[in-house]
């Protein structure tokens, strides 16, 4: 582990990393290139996972490839990158990694009362 992750975990009163899937070498090899290296070696560390007892969970991309397509269909932002969720919080907050722009995106979810 890094010491950013150490501190985010420790220091920042996130408890360990709790309900780690381990990610698959397809997977790895899919991402290699379009997500930071640095996420990809907390994968391989850590799995995807939950982090601050579910406060934040990293996640498997592809299983938001449909929402991320649906969201983005008829925006401006269509087509002007390939964007992969990569966390997301308890309360439905997506963070989308650009393959050409880094971390550009947050999807806050919609609450309806």
């Amino acid at each position: 582990m890094d010491e950013s992750f150490d501190l985010f975990l420790h220091d920042e009163g996130f408890a360990s990393a709790f309900g780690c899937r381990p990610v698959s070498e397809e997977t790895f090899n899919k991402y290699r290139g379009k997500l930071p290296d640095k996420l990809l070696e907390y994968w391989r560390e850590f799995g995807f996972c939950g982090c601050g007892e579910g406060r934040l969970w990293m996640v498997d991309p592809a299983a938001f490839e449909d929402v991320v397509e649906a969201w983005l269909e008829d925006t401006p932002l269509a087509g002007s990158d390939h964007y992969h969720v990569f966390a997301r919080t308890a309360f439905g907050e997506l963070f989308l990694w650009g393959e050409k722009g880094g971390q550009t995106l947050r999807y806050p979810p919609i609450i309806a009362i």
